[in-house]
């Protein structure tokens, strides 16, 4: 059965204000766009900044802002692209890889007292959907590449 537009939204927009909720919980700034831009290194590999810029949607001066913040902050490195002598490359470090962590412990720790305060039944459905959420976010990341509307 085909998922309605409304349905989706309210799955996209209900997701969100979780992950919000959590960060907030976390103390985590809700704009976090260190943690974002760091899974997003994680999850790629090294990339270029203007790669970066792109799947982040971001002005690629503000991406080339960050990268020097998170240079300074020994969360990234830049090194020679192996295929282009005049390109460099954006990649985590192991201190970056650690900050990730760190963050994901401090929400996962911050949501478990509301989620054992769900019932049984709602917890294992959470658990449940996780591997198709999951799935959902495969399948958007290989869609990101897309242009979206502005």
């Amino acid at each position: 059965m085909p998922l309605e537009a409304d349905l989706a939204t309210d799955l996209v927009l209900t997701c969100g204000r979780i992950q919000r909720l959590a960060k907030r919980r976390a103390g985590i700034p809700p704009s976090s766009v260190t943690w974002r831009v760091l899974h997003t290194l994680e999850a790629r590999g090294a990339i270029s900044t203007g790669s970066l810029s792109r799947i982040e949607g971001t002005r690629p001066t503000a991406t080339t802002d960050l990268v020097e913040r998170l240079e300074r902050e020994g969360l990234v490195a830049r090194r020679r692209d192996p295929r282009d002598a005049r390109s460099r490359l954006v990649e985590i470090t192991d201190a970056g890889r650690e900050y990730c962590r760190n963050c994901e412990q401090s929400v996962g720790e911050s949501v478990v007292p509301a989620l054992n305060g769900l019932s049984n039944r709602d917890r294992d459905v959470l658990v449940m959907a996780l591997p198709a959420l999951r799935r959902a976010v495969e399948v958007l990341s290989k869609d990101g590449e897309k242009p979206t509307r502005n």
